[in-house]
C-alpha cells in the first residue's frame, strides 16, 4: 500500500494547511487497510499502520471494533480494551450481539477488564433496543449471531488451514446445517409477520432476513425474489441486497451477473476474479440506479 508524504508553506499558513491534508489522506488511507484487514487477517499490514492507527482520534465505533480485534490478535490487550471501552454506540454499529462469540476477541476473555467491556455492550444494546418491542426480536437476535459466528469460524479456519483441511470442511457442514435451521426461524417469522423493516425491529435485524437468503440455496432465492422485491419496493429492504441475491441467481443458472458483485476465486494462482457480466458499459449505471458503489472501488476492495 502506497503512502504520500508532502508540502510546504506560502510561507508558513500554507504548509500548515497543506500538512493537515496530508495528514487526513495519511489517515484515510491507514484506515481502509483496517477496514480490509479483518477481512484478509493480513496482520502485517495492520502492524506497519498500527501506531499511525492509535494515534487517530476520530475512528467510527465499526474501525474502533476492527482494531480492536486485530489488537487482540497481536495480543495488544490493553489497546484492545480501551478501544472497545471508548465505542459510544449508534445506529450503524451491528456488534452488540457479536462480541461474546467473536473468536478475534478470544484473548481479551481472560483479561481483568472484559467484564467491563461485556457489561458496556449489554448497556449499549439495551439502549438501541429501547425504540423495538417487536415480538420476533429474540428469534431475529439469535439467529444473526448464529448466522455469522458460524461464518466468522470458517473463514478463519479457512484461511489458517486451507479450504480442503478435514476441520474445515467439518465447519462448512455445520454452517450448512446451521443455514437451514435459520432459514426455517426466518420463514416462520415472516409467514407469521411479513417482511420487518427496520424501523420495526432496528437495522442489524432488518439485515439478517437478507443474510438468510443470501446463504439459502436457489430455489429459495427464487422463490422468495418477488417478496424481495417488493420490501424494496415498501423501503423494508436495500436496493443493494437485491442486487447481490439477483447476481447470485443469474450466476447459479450460468447466466451473467448484472450488476457485478459476485466474484470467483481461482485455485491455482490463489487469486480472486470478477464473474461474467453483461453489458460491462452500462454497469456502473446499473450500480449507482441500487445504491452500489462504483465497480473500481469495489474491485479494489478485492485486491483486483
Amino acid at each position: 500500500m502506497r503512502v504520500s508524504i508532502f508540502f510546504y508553506f506560502i510561507l508558513i499558513i500554507c504548509f500548515a494547511s497543506c500538512k493537515n491534508q496530508e495528514r487526513e489522506l495519511y489517515s484515510n488511507e491507514n484506515k481502509a487497510i483496517l477496514r480490509n484487514v479483518y477481512d484478509d487477517f493480513n496482520l502485517y499490514k495492520f502492524e506497519k499502520v498500527y501506531l499511525d492507527l492509535l494515534k487517530i482520534q476520530k475512528l467510527q465505533d465499526k474501525e474502533k471494533y476492527t482494531f480492536a480485534c486485530c489488537c487482540a490478535m497481536l495480543h495488544k490487550q490493553n489497546e484492545a480494551v480501551s478501544a472497545l471501552l471508548s465505542i459510544q454506540g449508534d445506529e450503524t454499529f451491528d456488534m452488540y450481539l457479536l462480541l461474546e462469540s467473536d473468536i478475534f476477541l478470544d484473548s481479551l476473555h481472560t483479561d481483568a477488564k472484559w467484564k467491563d467491556v461485556v457489561s458496556k455492550f449489554s448497556n449499549l444494546k439495551k439502549q438501541y433496543d429501547k425504540k423495538y418491542y417487536h415480538p420476533s426480536i429474540k428469534t431475529l437476535d439469535k439467529v444473526y449471531i448464529e448466522d455469522q459466528a458460524i461464518r466468522q469460524k470458517f473463514a478463519f479456519f479457512s484461511h489458517k488451514l486451507g479450504l480442503k483441511s478435514l476441520k474445515v470442511k467439518e465447519i462448512g457442514q455445520l454452517m450448512y446445517m446451521q443455514d437451514l435451521k435459520n432459514l426455517s426461524k426466518i420463514e416462520a417469522v415472516i409467514k407469521q409477520y411479513g417482511w420487518l423493516g427496520e424501523k420495526e425491529v432496528g437495522r442489524f435485524r432488518n439485515l439478517i432476513f437478507f443474510l438468510v437468503l443470501q446463504h439459502s440455496n436457489l430455489e429459495t432465492q427464487k422463490r422468495y425474489l418477488p417478496l424481495f422485491k417488493e420490501a424494496v419496493d415498501n423501503a423494508k429492504a436495500s436496493p443493494k441486497q437485491l442486487a447481490y441475491i439477483i447476481d447470485r441467481i443469474e450466476i447459479s443458472e450460468n447466466r451473467k451477473q448484472v450488476y457485478g458483485t459476485q466474484m470467483g476465486f481461482d485455485e491455482k494462482t490463489q487469486k480472486y476474479f470478477l464473474l461474467p457480466l453483461v453489458s460491462p458499459d452500462s454497469v456502473e449505471f446499473r450500480r449507482n440506479k441500487m445504491g452500489l458503489d462504483s465497480l473500481t472501488n469495489y474491485l479494489k476492495m478485492w485486491g483486483l
